[in-house]
């Protein structure tokens, strides 16, 4: 009974640290103006490998600098590209020319990326992205295992009664007689 005990406090504990620690992040990048972003490529390992999550922060193309790491579109629209700027020019009405390259790549991307505002990547968390992924993913999966931890943790955990030898329950304690 005691085992069970520390196993439901166990569960419950880590539940509430990680629903503290999920909203504290969803704030945190609301209040510092991040945005979460998934890697699955490894063009920027070992910096940044396969399955991190990155954290960016908008800022105008123009105060890009060589050096930064980014995240922006692909021009085709095909999701999000973070590499590290290897050269930045002005561009055509007031946008700015960065070009890009993975830090495991041998070569810059083929076109420089005509934009007028990046992520500038603050932090990566490895293997944060490979659990978001999952999650969404297996949603009804990941909904059904919160679903059991909850009916598990809130099962109430009471001493069974004993029983005498014969089997049957122990009697109740016997009344007295009220005076006459």
């Amino acid at each position: 009974m005691r085992a069970l005990r520390f196993l439901q406090s166990t569960v419950l504990n880590l539940a509430a640290i990680l629903g503290t620690v999920s909203v504290v992040a969803v704030v945190a990048c609301l209040v510092l103006g991040l945005r979460p972003a998934i890697v699955i490529s490894g063009s920027m390992e070992p910096q940044i490998p396969v399955g991190g999550m990155t954290f960016a922060r908008t800022i105008p193309a123009a105060d890009a600098e060589v050096g930064d790491v980014v995240t922006l579109p692909r021009p085709d629209g095909s999701g999000l590209v973070t590499h590290r700027v290897v050269g930045t020019e002005p561009g055509p009405g007031g946008a700015t020319l960065l070009t890009l390259r993975g830090d495991a790549n041998d070569t810059p991307d083929p076109q420089p990326y005509t934009v007028r505002q990046v992520g500038e990547v603050q932090l990566t968390v490895p293997v944060l992205g490979s659990v978001a992924l999952f999650m969404q993913q297996n949603v009804l999966l990941v909904v059904g295992v919160l679903v059991l931890v909850g009916a598990f943790a809130s099962l109430p955990l009471r001493p069974t009664p004993r029983r005498g030898s014969d089997g049957a329950g122990t009697a109740a304690p016997a009344r007295r007689a009220q005076p006459a």
